[in-house]
């Protein structure tokens, strides 16, 4: 698994994060009512810091992780880790949204930790949430991959559906979409792929927008639905319609079954 930490990562068990997590949750409420809301995230993360290294647990800042495979590298940055094996995401936003949950676990998966948490100091009274996941680093490696319906339509189409294979056998399923979707853009070429293509509304042109293009009449497309997925394959057809493509290559990630279908007009 080509994924690397600028220091060691180590798993605390339930009851060790636990009791870091009632020091760190007693140290932002301090930090909130003597501070306010309205300072930056690097204040916060600051404040917290040597709240720790005050008491004597071990905290590292903007902490590095990569995710690499062949040419592709993109790196994260872990606000806080404390103990080696706690990971805080300090936020300073009107409040927390999936998306915040969706990137911690990210961070989760990456480094086989299984417990985490977001503290937003942007709101009246302090904003938490504690994420965790049960996956263990073998089950995310217990993949499959549905590709009945797709189709060769060039030999970009192949690359695209070998390079998703390599990646999930290096780094596993259930990561955030969009590094999936980051690397594959890259190793097909990167940019250079990505082509405004001009939407219609019959014949009148409304608009462009941009898409990887496989080929000259085939566009790539990467998601991560889980539910409602008919919905989501009748309005890629519907978008498809709109263009003068003749095909969508689409790839969908969903934790453990990937499926890769080609949708024709």
């Amino acid at each position: 698994m080509q994924i690397s930490s600028t220091q060691t990562i180590q798993a605390l068990d339930q009851d060790s994060f636990h009791l870091v997590d009632k020091f760190i949750m007693g140290q932002a409420f301090e930090i909130h009512n003597s501070m306010g809301r309205l300072l930056d995230e690097k204040i916060y993360q600051s404040a917290l810091d040597k709240a720790c290294k005050k008491y004597s647990y071990k905290c590292s800042r903007e902490v590095k992780v990569t995710a690499s495979h062949k040419s592709f590298s993109k790196s994260y940055y872990l606000d806080l880790l404390i103990s080696d094996g706690a990971i805080y995401e300090i936020k300073t936003v009107s409040k927390l949204t999936n998306s915040h949950e969706a990137q911690l676990l990210n961070y989760l998966l990456l480094t086989g930790i299984q417990h985490g948490k977001l503290i937003n100091f942007g709101t009246n009274s302090v904003e938490y949430r504690f994420v965790s996941t049960s996956l263990k680093h073998h089950d995310r490696f217990s993949f499959s991959i549905n590709a009945t319906e797709w189709e060769k339509a060039s030999e970009s189409c192949e690359s695209v559906k070998d390079i998703a294979n390599d990646l999930l056998s290096d780094w596993g399923s259930h990561l955030h979409v969009s590094l999936y979707s980051e690397a594959i853009i890259e190793l097909l070429g990167g940019k250079r792929r990505l082509q405004p293509v001009e939407l219609f509304a019959g014949s009148d042109k409304i608009g462009e927008q941009q898409l990887c293009l496989l080929c000259q009449d085939v566009a790539l497309h990467i998601s991560s639905i889980k539910q409602g997925i008919h919905s989501y394959q009748t309005h890629l057809v519907r978008f498809l319609k709109s263009t003068k493509l003749n095909s969508i290559q689409w790839l969908n990630f969903d934790n453990h079954e990937i499926t890769l279908k080609s949708l024709k007009k």
